[in-house]
């Protein structure tokens, strides 16, 4: 690892490689070769995931935590191929006139063992495999589909938010596919709101940016999620092409109890760049009274509504 520290120079070219090292020790941890080249294959998969570039002795519990994640790559295979994916949608409502005016989409997976399995269990092992790409294009398709039909029963204009991986954006089809996907299903583009972490997107800004002002000159808009929870610079605000701020429910949990400076400041901040803000997380009354109070434009959560699925939508409505 030592060796790594050193810039490796190809055709004039330097390079900076870091390495993640795995260490199994026999006959401690295994009693044959192949043992031992599993276990510290598992020691060299830890490395990676506490954050890379570090070296790691193999422990059992390495070993059960590797095949739980296995197995769940290898039911996110099944789930695609066997259609397991549905989506529930929540609704987002408009301080001012009290009313429902979008939703977000939210994926679960259907499990058929283990029930509705939440996006928090499996969604890291989608991205860290690529099969987030796949399923991605599935819940943008599946979102769109389903808001046209709902805008044409009820003569609306709801809009729709759909959460976008950094992984889907990194690719270089991205664009093309959300274009594809709005001529396909007849959606306007600016109904969509495409959601991306802050933390991740501030991560990957300036190779992605180019395609976030493409798709935001026909209208797509986007949100940054979890704003205020991650370190990022509020320069970013200027450069990204963004129209939303959500206040991540951390904050929102902190009313009417604690000290909430931090919504206020969000929503100045949000306001002054022009930008919507939507609360997350709203499950009080005292909450939504003090949003409503601060001027904040949006909210969702328990309060108005859980996330439910696309039948119950209609009854909502």
């Amino acid at each position: 690892m030592k060796v790594f520290e050193e810039p490796f120079s190809v055709m004039r070219n330097h390079f900076h490689v870091s390495a993640s090292c795995g260490i199994c020790i026999y006959p401690d941890h295994a009693s044959s070769i192949e043992e031992m080249m599993k276990s510290s294959d598992v020691a060299m998969y830890h490395a990676k995931k506490v954050g890379k570039n570090t070296h790691i002795m193999f422990r059992q519990e390495m070993n059960d935590e590797f095949t739980e994640r296995i197995e769940m790559e290898n039911g996110l295979r099944r789930a695609i191929e066997n259609d397991e994916f549905i989506l529930y949608y929540q609704p987002q409502v408009d301080l001012a006139t009290d009313s429902i005016v979008s939703f977000e989409a939210l994926l679960r997976w259907v499990h058929h063992e283990n029930g509705i399995i939440p996006p928090l269990k499996f969604i890291s092992v989608a991205e860290e495999t690529g099969l987030i790409v796949q399923i991605g294009k599935w819940v943008l398709k599946t979102a769109c589909e389903f808001i046209v039909n709902l805008n044409r029963r009820y003569g609306k204009e709801y809009g729709i938010s759909v959460n976008i991986s950094v992984i889907q954006l990194m690719q270089a089809d991205f664009v093309s596919t959300v274009v594809d996907t709005l001529t396909n299903t007849g959606l306007a583009p600016s109904l969509l709101e495409l959601e991306i972490t802050e933390s991740k997107l501030v991560e990957t800004v300036d190779i992605n940016l180019k395609k976030l002002h493409e798709l935001r000159e026909i209208g797509v808009r986007f949100s940054i999620d979890d704003f205020g929870k991650g370190f990022s610079s509020l320069s970013y605000l200027k450069q990204l092409p963004v129209s939303t701020l959500k206040i991540d429910k951390c904050f929102v949990d902190d009313i009417p109890d604690n000290d909430h400076s931090m919504i206020e400041s969000i929503i100045h901040i949000g306001h002054k760049r022009n930008l919507v803000v939507v609360a997350e997380g709203v499950e009080k009354k005292e909450q939504l009274e003090y949003l409503a109070k601060h001027k904040c434009d949006m909210v969702q959560g328990y309060y108005c509504s859980k996330p439910v699925p696309e039948e119950e939508i209609k009854e909502m409505l």
